[in-house]
């Protein structure tokens, strides 16, 4: 029954998704629309395909977009403007309608309540232009806003209900919107909270709660792990790449028991993460009871239900009783047969 671990699926969040360079999911197959940014002259960078804008306090500006409808139908798009969040998978989304950030400003707190939802219906073969208007801070504000649209075909849907196909392949599209009011960086900090076990997709992992309090984002994240027990015997290792972090967010990262048998007790999660030349070091001791280990491992597909260790002990034991009754009905026979022989 031993699986590979599934959690890094998660980074796909049930579609495809273009995160800051929309234009290049053009290829793929099955994808029949793109959304496209139109650049307003407060644009930072004109080499970027996405908006990130250099922004003034108490001002109000409307953000274009283009929707391109390639297909031979007409299509029915849903267009969120979503509040950049951190995936479990350590990448940044947009497809969270409350992201419960750690901190203000935030971008749907800028977005206007009309362009937060939209409906927008595109004839085939055809483009469609969007916006939706921001209203920015009376007051400058400190790193980066980071936000985006988040555009799924509603019509696909439709189809597939009809169909009584399953909605868990649905292709979305994603733009950035990076938002700022001063060049002044700030330096991201990434500090790990609550550390348990539990399970993911019915896989037994440790998860560990990681916070980025900082309106920065973090790019290229490496993350190491070890897992110890109190005595410092290692349980396991776990390593992650590439991780982009969005601004004032909240991640799990679950590292993964396969094949790994716990006892209760306590334990030490080390750990380590890598962006540029910023590194940070995490130490967290946390105890597993008795109560919580049952749990999980009634959950976990990583545990073999059907063989437990403590049948395999009795089968074992069992057979040894077996064998030494049959020695000693052996052994009392060849008396029996001493004595008549007397």
């Amino acid at each position: 029954m031993k699986k590979v671990f599934l959690s890094l699926l998660l980074v796909l969040a049930c579609g495809v998704t273009a995160i800051f360079h929309p234009t290049q999911v053009k290829a793929d197959s099955g994808l029949t629309y793109t959304v496209d940014a139109v650049l307003p002259d407060n644009q930072r960078d004109r080499n970027l395909s996405y908006p990130d804008l250099n922004v003034k306090p108490g001002k109000d500006q409307e953000l274009q977009f283009k929707i391109t409808n390639s297909s031979s139908r007409k299509k029915t798009f849903v267009v969120e403007a979503n509040d950049a969040s951190t995936s479990d998978g350590i990448a940044m989304i947009y497809s969270r309608h409350n992201s419960h950030l750690l901190g203000s400003p935030q971008f749907t707190q800028m977005v206007d309540s009309k362009s937060r939802r939209q409906i927008i219906r595109v004839a085939p073969q055809s483009v469609q232009q969007i916006s939706i208007t921001l209203h920015y801070p009376q007051d400058t504000f400190s790193g980066v806003v980071v936000g985006g649209l988040y555009v799924y075909d509603k019509s696909v849907d439709k189809l597939k209900k009809s169909k009584g196909f399953s909605l868990n392949n649905r292709f979305t599209y994603s733009v950035g919107i990076q938002l700022r009011s001063q060049e002044q960086k700030v330096l991201p900090q990434l500090n790990l909270g609550n550390v348990k076990l539990t399970t993911m997709n019915h896989h037994s992992i440790i998860a560990a709660k990681l916070f980025n309090n900082t309106p920065a984002v973090i790019g290229g994240l490496k993350t190491r792990f070890t897992l110890k027990t109190i005595k410092g015997k290692t349980v396991t290792k776990y390593r992650a790449d590439n991780g982009q972090v969005a601004p004032i967010s909240k991640f799990t990262v679950g590292i993964p028991l396969v094949d790994k048998q716990l006892s209760p007790g306590r334990y030490v999660l080390t750990g380590k993460g890598q962006s540029g030349t910023q590194i940070w070091r995490w130490r967290k001791v946390f105890y597993i009871d008795r109560k919580t280990l049952d749990k999980v491992n009634r959950d976990s597909v990583d545990v073999d239900h059907n063989n437990p260790i403590w049948l395999w002990i009795l089968l074992l034991i069992l057979v040894l009783l077996t064998i030494l009754v049959i020695i000693l009905v052996k052994k009392l026979k060849e008396k029996k047969d001493e004595d008549d022989e007397i």
